[in-house]
């Protein structure tokens, strides 16, 4: 198989757009150099495509992008080395962004992908510790997220499910706007995220998805919280109840 064809695969690239320039490895950290490919970009500030370079240097990133680990605890980050443009419409100057960085900077959309996903059912303070990078970065990115979008992308994944068992945890950022986090157990898919933490907060979500999607329910999992389960035990049909008791 082709060398670069592996590399693509494992960064989850598309090396048609972007090249391998540089790769190092120390204390399990990979970091691939990376730049793309072609001769023009898009402007930042009014979307303009344009192929006027500002000078004709390489500018190396010093702060490189979290991007995914691997199943052995290997994290990898990218280097990217930019070109510096000038837009022909707006006449701003600056480095090329490269479709993969995330909008908040400093890592890439699937490291925000994975670290939502991975929210559902470790801590944002553990997610860090496995990715080895900050909390509050890691926080940055749970605080970003669109919870709209979650919850709706939420039934459509417990639609698709036969059976469906349910883990109703607490979280907070820093010890503050505390939130109900809400899993697919046998999946490890979080499913949704509710601003607030009382039983009327999960009554109402339970009560919005469709009756074919709460007969699929057979169990769940809480905390000690007797509110959840009281409201859980009330709507649903004879589900299998764990408790959590940390």
């Amino acid at each position: 198989m082709d060398r670069i064809f592996v590399i693509g695969r494992i960064l989850n690239l598309n090396l048609k757009n972007y090249s391998i320039v540089s790769f190092d490895e120390k204390n399990d950290i990979m970091k691939f150099g990376v730049k793309a490919l072609g001769s023009f970009t898009f402007c930042p500030h009014c979307g303009n495509r344009t192929d006027k370079r500002q000078d004709q240097r390489i500018y190396i990133q010093k702060q490189t992008l979290k991007h995914i680990n691997f199943s052995d605890d290997r994290i990898i980050e990218i280097t990217p080395n930019k070109r510096y443009f000038r837009c022909t419409k707006c006449h701003h100057h600056f480095l090329e962004r490269f479709d993969f960085e995330s909008e908040h900077g400093f890592h890439t959309k699937i490291f925000e992908s994975s670290v939502i996903a991975s929210w559902g059912y470790i801590s944002g303070a553990q997610i860090a510790i496995n990715s080895k990078t900050t909390s509050s970065r890691i926080y940055r990115i749970l605080q970003s997220i669109d919870h709209t979008k979650i919850n709706e992308a939420g039934i459509e994944i417990l639609s698709s499910l036969d059976e469906i068992y349910l883990w109703v945890d607490e979280h907070s950022f820093s010890g503050h706007d505390m939130i109900l986090i809400i899993t697919e157990l046998k999946t490890k898919k979080l499913i949704a995220v509710l601003d607030g933490i009382t039983k009327e907060k999960l009554e109402s979500w339970i009560n919005s998805l469709p009756i074919k999607v709460q007969l699929k329910i057979k169990g769940y999992a809480t905390d000690m919280n007797k509110g959840y389960r009281n409201t859980l035990d009330t709507i649903l049909s004879h589900p299998i109840h764990s408790v959590d008791k940390f």
